[in-house]
Parts: structure tokens; C-alpha cells; sequence
């Protein structure tokens, strides 16, 4: 009867449901690398020389910074050998996967990796520890991570990516709690991360990360012309600020 049939359905899907589980990212569709643009606007009008270049400031002479991005990946923790999962119940000593709300220190000598479904969306832990011989690292997907306070001891590391892997999805960390908490200092478990190892967090590159006008931009402009040819994306925010000398309240 049709009772009967609602029940199998409901409990198959209950089955389903219940056998669904993380498995480890495999990083083998990265969102690609912000590239350099590499052929010219169309859209320009004038001739070159109404367009101001390599002009970078009104009073000083400024170096430009070298181009020093990399766009490929390589010594990535999250690829790193020796490493267990942190939704695996096997890594934990209480043989427990971390619930919502908990304090949590990471397994002594133990390189825990997070992956985009290691933890329930919604879940905020309480007070994060990574102990002296302990590794927290993140993999290179879209992860939101929240605490209330994050504590690195002396000999640990929270790693997320490398200064020769730099990380391509967005990676989140947020830190839960008030600002009247405490007075600093104070306790490594009121908001906060305390870094007494190492921290490193690297994204992908933007470069340069900021530049001039190569002419001036009116309010209505849908297009401005600038000094550089960067890689940022669509997508991102600009901000244009002012090029006064003056820099004051009643002045801007």
C-alpha cells in the first residue's frame, strides 16, 4: 500500500543519508591562476601621450616593486606525507570527531588536515589548540573554519598553503567573540589567535596591489585608465582615493 511505500522511502533515504561521508579533497580541478593581461584595450582614445605613465608619486622617487608571482604550486602542506583527516574519528584520541562548541587541541604529533567537508557548516569550536608538536593545515578548497580563539604553541603550525603553493579557493577563518571580552593581554581564549610557532597563509598573488591613474577618472566613468597592466580579476572591488597632498577630515 501506499503507507508502506512512503515508510521504505523514508528509510531508504535515511540509509543514504547516514552512509554519506568526507572524503579527502583531490585538488584536481583548482580554480585557475589570476593571469596578466596580454593584449591591449581597444577602448583607449587619444593618442599614448595624453595618457600619464610611469608616474608614481608627487613628491618622492618610488621603486617599483619587482613581479615576483608564482602560478604554480609546489612543497604544499596540504600535500605534504604523514597527514590524517580531521573528520576521520581515527585521528582524535577520544575517538570523536569534534562537535559544535567544543575545545579542541589537535593530537600531539599529528599533521591534521581540514577539507571542504571536514566540518558542518554552522559549527564554531570553542578554543583551538595546536600543540608543540602538532600541525593544523588546510587544503586548497573552499573552507570556512570558525573559533573562538586559536592558540599556536611554540613548536606547532597552522598551515594554510606556502610561500611556493599559494592557495587558489577562498579560505576562512573567523573569529567569534566581543571586543570588551578582555583587556590584552590576556587569555589565548578569549577572541583571538596567539602565534608562539609558526603561521603561514598564503593566497594566490595579486600584483602590483596598487597603481595610479593614467588619466582622470569622472564620477559616471564606467572605465578608467591606469599606469599598470595587473592581474586582478572581475570581480574585485577598486578603491581610488584622492592624489592631494593635504590629507585631512574637513579637506576630503
Amino acid at each position: 500500500n501506499m503507507v508502506g511505500v512512503a515508510v521504505l522511502v523514508l528509510v531508504l533515504q535515511a540509509l543514504v543519508v547516514s552512509c554519506q561521508t568526507c572524503a579527502r579533497d583531490t585538488y584536481t580541478s583548482l580554480p585557475a591562476a589570476p593571469s596578466f593581461p596580454s593584449t591591449t584595450y581597444t577602448g583607449a582614445v587619444g593618442a599614448s601621450s595624453s595618457y600619464v605613465q610611469n608616474h608614481w608619486s608627487e613628491g618622492v622617487t618610488l621603486p617599483r616593486p619587482p613581479n615576483t608571482v608564482v602560478t604554480t604550486q609546489t612543497s604544499c602542506p596540504h600535500l605534504g606525507s604523514g597527514l590524517v583527516d580531521w573528520h576521520s574519528a581515527a585521528t582524535w584520541t577520544s575517538g570523536v570527531v569534534p562537535a559544535n562548541g567544543a575545545s579542541v587541541t589537535i593530537p600531539a604529533g599529528k599533521k591534521v588536515l581540514v577539507s571542504s567537508c571536514s566540518i558542518p557548516a554552522g559549527y564554531v569550536f570553542n578554543s583551538v589548540i595546536v600543540p608543540s608538536t602538532s600541525q593544523l593545515i588546510f587544503g586548497d578548497a573552499q573552507i570556512a573554519f570558525q573559533a573562538k580563539s586559536i592558540h599556536v604553541q611554540s613548536g606547532g603550525a597552522l598551515l594554510v598553503g606556502s610561500p611556493t603553493c599559494r592557495l587558489r579557493n577562498k579560505v576562512t577563518i573567523t573569529i567569534h567573540g566581543s571586543r570588551t571580552a578582555q583587556t590584552l593581554p590576556g587569555a589565548h581564549t578569549v577572541k583571538g589567535i596567539l602565534v608562539e610557532g609558526q603561521v603561514d597563509i598564503h593566497g594566490v598573488e595579486y600584483f602590483p596591489t596598487w597603481t595610479r591613474l593614467a588619466a582622470t577618472g569622472h564620477s559616471g566613468n564606467s572605465t578608467i585608465f591606469i599606469q599598470d597592466c595587473p592581474n586582478w580579476q572581475a570581480g574585485q572591488s577598486v578603491v581610488i582615493t584622492t592624489t592631494e597632498v593635504k590629507d585631512a577630515r574637513d579637506f576630503n
